[in-house]
């Protein structure tokens, strides 16, 4: 596995990072979103939390180089890591797509096949390049002093200080680089030089440092303060890394699982769809029409908060438990959403092919719950199809044949007679050789050829 080095504390630990990572996400849109004339003293919550993002992103990229197992890095670890990548990117995408269709865009599509091009998705490029890295640094080997290293570590410490005051306006330079040391110290201090001898009375100082920074971040919520809290965190969590991050083996899946699942956090709420759906969301909401608006936001943002929680979950448990050997159906999660959405998007498109897609947004605007509403009847069509075949690609074969048909005839009725399928159309089943003579031969070939493919495949 590839990232299998975190003992249970730590994951616990890098979990609730993640989990950190991402309220901060949801407090830098609500405040943003200027319609909900919220309190004061929410205001300056929302904006205290939110200045946390960079400190958390930084030592979420030291607990993935302290789970990293270098021992074990080949060039078939990098290309596992890829995979972990798409298994989140490609079906969040044509999903977001489902959420909001005016966020369709090709580009992005293929793009999501290669999220390292995505400059906001630039922490999991600087992981997989570093990963990159460290395979080739693997293969020829530098010998350095215990005593040498220590050396490099406080110097180059030291060198972030005065490059975090230097790069101050330039935020993304001066994160990038904090990302990037953060993400090989772990990786040194687990799998080269775990039992750093750092003093008690260093420990002590080092954690008075820490806390006078998070209050001062708090407090007072100035530039300043936030620039050096992450390089103070590092220097804190490195100095406790020897108690913090002892190897365990038994704990292996928990590990990767935990790695996992941050990242694909990470991800989604680092995808652009995703901060634009949100905004859009956030902006929409009416103060005038809702008693309690600081409850609704609350109420939203946890539950959406939760349903990525667990979504990242499911995927990091599946991919855990097949990269160790273990075969499982967690693994089919992203093969399915990316199945529903695609099917879910063509079937919409059909409804509304005639006037473009353009009609379609329009519809849609302004009511996301609506427009949903085909998508949940979709996704109960495919889990009533995997019950009745229970076996996983025969059911996905009989689910997207089933609703290119139903597609194109939606599409077909609606050319002829401007309403689509209803209920009450089903009952004409019985002549289905008269209502072949009505559409297009040449259409009904292609499907054909087009099940052919999907069943043989």
């Amino acid at each position: 596995m590839i990232f299998s080095k975190l003992n249970r504390k730590s994951a616990i630990l890098t979990i609730a990072l993640g989990f950190i990572f991402v309220l901060t996400i949801f407090c830098s849109i609500i405040y943003n979103a200027s319609n909900l004339k919220l309190a004061s003293w929410s205001l300056s919550t929302l904006k205290m939390i939110g200045g946390f993002q960079k400190t958390s992103l930084v030592l979420l990229a030291f607990f993935l180089g302290e789970a990293l197992n270098f021992h074990q890095l080949k060039w078939v670890t990098v290309l596992k890591f890829y995979t972990v990548l798409l298994c989140f990117s490609i079906p969040l995408t044509p999903l977001l797509f489902s959420i909001d269709v005016s966020t369709i865009n090709v580009n992005t599509f293929i793009n999501s096949f290669f999220p390292f091009l995505i400059k906001n998705y630039w922490f999991s490029t600087i992981i997989i390049l570093l990963m990159i890295f460290l395979t080739i640094f693997k293969l020829k080997p530098l010998k350095i002093k215990n005593q040498t290293a220590n050396i490099l570590f406080v110097g180059i410490l030291a060198l972030l200080l005065v490059e975090s005051l230097l790069l101050t306006n330039h935020p993304t330079a001066n994160i990038t680089l904090l990302t990037g040391y953060a993400f090989i110290l772990g990786v040194y201090l687990q799998n080269f030089y775990q039992k750093i001898a750092t003093p008690k009375t260093i420990r002590i100082i080092v954690t008075i440092l820490e806390l006078v920074s998070i209050a001062l971040a708090i407090i007072y919520q100035s530039e300043i303060t936030l620039i050096f809290l992450p390089v103070v965190s590092l220097l804190f969590i490195s100095s406790w890394s020897s108690s913090l991050f002892n190897y365990d083996k038994g704990n292996e899946i928990f590990s990767s699982t935990s790695s996992g699942m941050i990242l694909g956090l990470v991800l989604i709420f680092s995808n652009p769809l995703s901060k634009q759906i949100l905004t859009r969301y956030f902006s929409e909401q009416s103060p005038a029409l809702l008693a309690n608006i600081l409850r609704h936001v609350s109420l939203f943002s946890f539950f959406t908060i939760l349903i990525a929680i667990i979504y990242a979950f499911v995927i990091s448990k599946g991919l855990s438990l097949r990269f160790s050997g273990v075969k499982n159906k967690l693994i089919t999660l992203p093969v399915s959403i990316f199945l529903i959405s695609g099917c879910y998007l063509i079937f919409n498109y059909s409804q509304f092919y005639g006037q473009g897609l353009k009609t379609l947004i329009w519809r849609q605007n302004g009511q996301l719950y609506l427009g949903l509403l085909n998508f949940f009847l979709i996704t109960l069509l495919y889990l009533i199809i995997q019950i009745i075949f229970n076996r996983f690609w025969y059911a996905n074969t009989s689910f997207v044949m089933l609703m290119l048909i139903w597609s194109y005839a939606n599409f077909a009725k609606i050319s002829a007679r401007d309403e689509p399928i209803i209920g009450s159309d089903l009952g004409l089943i019985k002549s289905l050789p008269d209502i072949i003579k009505m559409v297009n031969v040449k259409i009904v070939l292609l499907l054909l050829v087009g099940l052919i493919i999907l069943i043989i495949g």
